[in-house]
């Protein structure tokens, strides 16, 4: 699916729910004039779009989610740079882990990629290279600023 039809796909998302939630207003009785509403769908519209970033921050504040130590950290860096080298991405991406003993990762806000504890343990270089590539794919992709449309949730 294009990168342009999933905005879009959004943006439909977006007016469908502020319409709905304009023609409550309407039918309860509640006045609103023309700038008020456009108002409403301009800011309606900013939040949903900006929600990878405003809320990013937060999951990772109040998640399971923390920095690697020395041992996760070199695993983790050396998979990325071997994927960052073979996608040509020249962002940057913070590596964290998800305190958990069972398999998980995930891509959070626009640039972050967190793996599990798990993961790191069993996986082999390899392997958990392909699982960066997987993460990294969502991020270059937009998946999560899109995701974030939606719902307002991380791993």
């Amino acid at each position: 699916m294009s990168r342009y039809f999933k905005f879009g796909l959004v943006f439909l998302y977006i007016l469908l729910t502020i319409l709905c939630l304009l023609l409550l207003l309407v039918l309860s009785g509640v006045y609103i004039s023309a700038l008020t509403g456009w108002l409403i769908v301009a800011g309606w519209t900013v939040y949903c779009f900006s929600s990878a970033w405003l809320f990013a921050g937060l999951y990772l504040y109040f998640s399971p989610i923390r920095l690697p130590i020395r041992s996760e950290e070199e695993r983790l860096v050396s998979a990325f740079t071997t994927v960052r080298k073979n996608a040509g991405y020249q962002g940057s991406i913070d590596l964290r882990v998800i305190e958990s003993d069972e398999w998980n990762a995930c891509a959070i806000g626009v640039r972050t990629i967190a793996v599990s504890k798990a993961m790191l343990r069993d996986l082999e270089p390899h392997e958990l290279e392909g699982v960066i590539a997987h993460e990294l794919g969502h991020i270059i992709s937009y998946d999560t600023v899109l995701a974030a449309a939606y719902a307002r949730r991380g791993c």
